[in-house]
């Protein structure tokens, strides 16, 4: 069982191999990192995950910031995978301001006792992102850690990136998005009772509520695959806020599930977006929406037919 903690000095144990970075999304990138700290924690060394409990952009804006993961999302991710401990560090104007020599010496060895140390090759750290794989280097043989510093991996000729997968999901580009990060996009949350509008035009839905902080790509239509108690059902997923049947603009993501008639009400599930279908519209009467909704129902079961995701 993964272990998480806020502070680096209540880490307990010997040596340990870490990683770190803001892992926001786990992309391909992030996960060939991840799967090095395993291999290397094989060795006897614990495996460890640091990154900060919140962007470094939170500290110095009042904006909101949208992740790819949410915290939950990450800790749960990284579970999954097998990691011993997750640090999730606070960043405050102390931590902004410290020099990265003090970083690596107080907290990478005197309080993590890293014997591995494994990283991108363009990771920064410390005080005005001063600290780099060179400086890293630099203090390997005077505080006995090996480094490791990994080459970025790249999709279509450019490096995979966070900032990469943001635009393709503003772009409604699923395919491109679960390409970088080796999975499709996805929410993640309790089944809950909306409307019953579903029920009402006649195509029962599921409903989960979205995180205020994730990143969402355009509202609409989207082809989808929902994972209920290890139990995989294809589907149409809409997310947005229905303008032609509620008036309120609160958003969401509903999905009808193909052939499934269970009561899944209170049950834990992620709806995976694949394919954008189409963009969301008003339409002008209840029955052009119901006439659309069985379109859309004969697109999926087409899309799904001829797709790999079978």
């Amino acid at each position: 069982m993964m272990k998480v903690i806020t502070q680096t000095a209540e880490y307990e144990g010997a040596g340990c191999v870490v990683t770190l970075g803001k892992f926001d999304g786990i992309h391909r990138g992030h996960r060939q990192l991840l799967h090095k700290v395993l291999e290397a924690g094989k060795q006897g060394l614990k495996t460890l995950v640091f990154t900060f409990d919140r962007s470094p952009l939170q500290l110095f804006s009042s904006d909101p910031v949208s992740v790819l993961f949410t915290e939950q999302e990450k800790r749960d991710y990284l579970a999954q995978l097998g990691m011993d401990v997750y640090v999730s560090y606070p960043f405050t104007k102390e931590t902004a301001a410290m020099e990265p020599e003090r970083f690596i010496r107080e907290i990478l060895v005197n309080e993590l006792h890293a014997k591995k140390i494994i990283v991108g090759t363009d990771y920064r750290f410390g005080k005005q992102r001063k600290g780099d794989v060179g400086l890293l280097a630099a203090f390997a043989a005077e505080c006995g850690y090996e480094l490791e510093a990994v080459e970025k991996l790249k999709y279509k000729d450019e490096i995979i990136s966070s900032t990469r997968i943001r635009e393709a999901l503003k772009g409604g580009n699923m395919e491109d998005v679960a390409a970088m990060l080796g999975r499709p996009y996805s929410f993640s949350g309790m089944i809950v009772h909306g409307k019953s509008l579903g029920h009402t035009l006649g195509f029962p839905t599921i409903n989960l509520r979205i995180p205020k902080e994730k990143v969402l790509p355009p509202y609409g239509v989207y082809c989808s695959k929902t994972w209920v108690d290890r139990t995989c059902y294809f589907g149409i997923s809409n997310l947005g806020c229905k303008p032609t049947v509620q008036k309120e603009a609160q958003y969401g993501v509903e999905t009808h599930l193909l052939g499934c008639t269970d009561n899944l009400y209170e049950k834990y599930a992620t709806v995976q977006l694949l394919h954008h279908t189409r963009r969301e519209v008003q339409f002008p009467t209840i029955e052009a929406l119901k006439e659309q909704l069985s379109f859309d129902i004969e697109y999926a079961k087409q899309y799904f037919s001829e797709s790999v995701h079978q």
